[in-house]
């Protein structure tokens, strides 16, 4: 079956199985009480889908699923996102088999994507906001990471999770949603021969986890460290370059805006999954 005869059967509804690659840190969502944008490769053919919504934290504990591990989903088109990547999960997607934990494993399923530079996927995006909007790109050298504090949640979140705090339908309690105190941006040059430079906000939830365990006093200079540490150095492997998982905005008018959903290591040791 090719790509596209795959991607109308995923749109009319029915099953499938996805490597999941992506999951973003959870932000609160007046519609979906806050969501987590879950991205990965769908099986047989191999295709990019973003799926949504999924309350991940809210899920059983026997429902929820690490990266790189394989999930069989109910999904159908969604009504408000024209990107062909996009579905909407009818239901708890279900673990299937045990994560993939070698990135040369890992590398089997995303290598075979069509690939192209962050240049040409935001010139794509500004002229057709339907245009591909999830990627694997290799920058042209080691990226670095700037680091700043989060600003907090803004108004309209706010009133989310203000919505939210007296009343959960799922009757989990404990489960509010803090604002992580750092946001990291990752600068590269991609491999498009006149990139001037790109900067994006990394989304990653293993970035806001990782602070969980760092002291109060932390400093930017501390955060910076450790999140070169783990995102960089300890997924670099000399001679072979990370790669970068980009995704763009929901908003229409900010497809052009792409956001780091993950970074790609080059070594064959196994990430830590959350």
């Amino acid at each position: 079956m090719d790509i596209s005869k795959a991607r109308e059967l995923d749109q009319q509804g029915r099953e499938i199985d996805v490597l999941v690659v992506v999951k973003t840190a959870p932000i609160p969502s007046e519609k979906y009480k806050e969501t987590v944008c879950v991205a990965g490769v769908a099986l047989d053919p191999l295709r990019w889908v973003r799926l949504y919504p999924i309350a991940f934290r809210y899920l059983d504990g026997t429902d929820r699923f690490k990266k790189y591990q394989t999930i069989r989903v109910s999904v159908r088109a969604p009504n408000d996102d024209d990107r062909e990547e996009s579905l909407r999960v009818e239901k708890d997607p279900q673990p299937q088999d045990a994560p993939i934990t070698g990135w040369d494993e890992r590398a089997i399923y995303l290598d075979p994507l069509p690939t192209k530079s962050l240049c040409e996927l935001r010139a794509e995006a500004m002229r057709n906001s339907a245009a591909q909007s999830l990627a694997l790109i290799t920058p042209r050298a080691t990226p670095t990471i700037k680091v700043s504090l989060h600003p907090g949640w803004n108004e309209q979140q706010k009133a989310a999770l203000r919505k939210y705090k007296d009343e959960d339908i799922f009757g989990n309690k404990g489960l509010t949603l803090e604002a992580p105190r750092f946001v990291a941006r990752l600068e590269f040059y991609c491999n498009f021969p006149s990139c001037s430079r790109h900067s994006l906000t990394i989304t990653d939830w293993e970035a806001v986890a990782l602070q969980r365990h760092w002291p109060p006093t932390a400093s930017i200079e501390y955060a910076q460290q450790e999140f070169e540490k783990k995102f960089i150095r300890e997924r670099e492997k000399p001679g072979v370059p990370l790669r970068i998982i980009v995704g763009n905005q929901a908003a229409p008018h900010k497809r052009h805006s792409f956001l780091v959903l993950g970074i790609f290591g080059s070594s064959r040791e196994a990430l830590g999954l959350f």
